[in-house]
């Protein structure tokens, strides 16, 4: 059954986040007992709330991150093949960037007008680290795992790779960073265990800023977003980043999604139904045609453009097809298949590694990777796939969403507590 668009949980990260459910402004299932809770903890009560405009096309912005998330685990997949070095796999590493833009689209509609206390934004930040980080904790300790299968292989055979020597740059300091999610904001550190995690860290640390924003500058906080939007795209732009490119890349992305969703709610319009067909057309040709690594902040209002566009516009043959069943469950699992592809692949390229002698080729990190033929490189990407589906449903059914329920189910408690005190 599918849940209202202010129901529980969201995150995006990329990758990881949930757009198909948000974690509810207090109040707004139009609970009559709850005002004189929100008035203790900061959020508007329902009767001086502006009502915000529903996302209608809730379905859509799922299903186009579980695409993304798709993308981003064929940017990743080793290149046993020519045929997985092609324009749209080596591009997708900006799918992480609409990543960031959606997850500030989702999360100044839920949140724009309800962060009135420093209550009210502990609570927030509290539920997003429960959103995010039972999934990172649980495939941070799978790589540990990975480091210490590496040791014991080492140590039993005395087979020993440089290029993956274990605890050699995931040492105890990389863990300690990932632990505290300092892995994606710390200067200079490279990525560590779980790479892409990187992404979640810069994250966590926007959303409290979104949420300081929100509650010390809230008549100027769309100046700001623009401000902090525009600032991270010129220091990006310029090359004047020094460092400090996962942070900037994720408040550009973030902020913009917020300005853009403030334009929706505020100024709602109503776009013909081709303008998502274009939108997805025009964001499809770049990844197909654009060099990688150059032109990468077009990616920006590309994905505004393309958000927008599918929040906005009426019925099409896209959009149509993006609320079938099965890409919106694609969404759905999105955050765990972000999550745990890199482990699966790792563990996908070690038995084409070790099944057979096999000539090697460098990918474009300088990384050795085996060589299969064609054939064997379709079923090997295929069932990499599926293991990554399967899982991602496992870890969706029995970790994110569970303890996500819990932590929201925890945090109703104290706050009923709070109010009978």
């Amino acid at each position: 059954m599918r849940r209202g668009p202010l129901d529980d949980g969201l995150t995006l990260g990329p990758w990881g986040g949930d757009v198909h459910h948000m974690d509810c402004p207090a109040g707004c299932r139009g609970n009559p007992a709850r005002p004189a809770v929100l008035a203790r903890d900061g959020a508007l009560p329902p009767q001086q709330r502006r009502p915000m405009q529903s996302i209608r096309k809730i379905e859509e912005l799922e299903s186009l991150r579980g695409i993304a998330a798709l993308l981003v685990v064929f940017f990743h997949m080793p290149k046993w093949h020519p045929a997985l070095m092609n324009p749209l796999f080596d591009n997708a590493y900006l799918m992480v960037e609409l990543f960031f833009v959606l997850s500030g689209f989702v999360i100044q509609t839920a949140y724009g007008n309800a962060l009135q206390s420093g209550a009210a934004v502990l609570r927030f930040q509290f539920l997003r680290f429960a959103r995010l980080y039972p999934v990172h904790l649980l495939f941070l300790l799978v790589f540990l795992g990975i480091e210490l299968a590496k040791w014991l292989i080492i140590t039993k055979t005395g087979v020993d790779d440089p290029a993956t020597a274990p605890f050699a740059v995931n040492d105890l300091r990389a863990f300690v960073e990932n632990l505290f999610l300092l892995n994606g904001v710390l200067l200079g550190r490279p990525l560590t265990f779980n790479y892409p995690a990187w992404s979640i860290s810069v994250e966590f640390w926007t959303y409290l800023i979104f949420a300081l924003t929100v509650l010390w500058l809230r008549a100027w906080r769309l100046v700001v977003f623009v401000l902090l939007a525009t600032g991270a795209l010129t220091l990006l732009a310029s090359g004047a980043a020094a460092g400090w490119e996962n942070i900037l890349k994720c408040a550009a992305g973030f902020f913009l999604g917020c300005v853009t969703a403030a334009l929706v709610q505020h100024r709602p319009q109503r776009l013909p139904a081709w303008t998502v067909p274009l939108a997805f057309f025009i964001m499809l040709a770049f990844l197909l045609t654009k060099p990688p690594h150059l032109l990468d902040l077009a990616i920006f209002p590309l994905s505004v453009a393309l958000v927008f566009a599918l929040v906005s516009a009426g019925d099409s043959g896209l959009t149509r097809t993006l609320r079938r069943p099965a890409l919106v469950w694609l969404g759905t699992v999105s955050y765990p298949v972000y999550m745990s592809h890199a482990a699966m692949l790792w563990v996908a390229n070690q038995i084409v590694r070790f099944s057979g002698t096999r000539p090697e080729a460098a990918d474009a990190t300088g990384r050795m990777i085996p060589q299969l033929p064609l054939s064997l490189t379709i079923l090997a990407a295929l069932a990499v796939v599926a293991t990554v589906l399967v899982i991602s449903s496992v870890v969706h059914l029995w970790v994110e969403q569970p303890l996500r329920d819990r932590s929201r189910r925890a945090h109703l408690v104290r706050r009923a507590e709070a109010v009978a005190e």
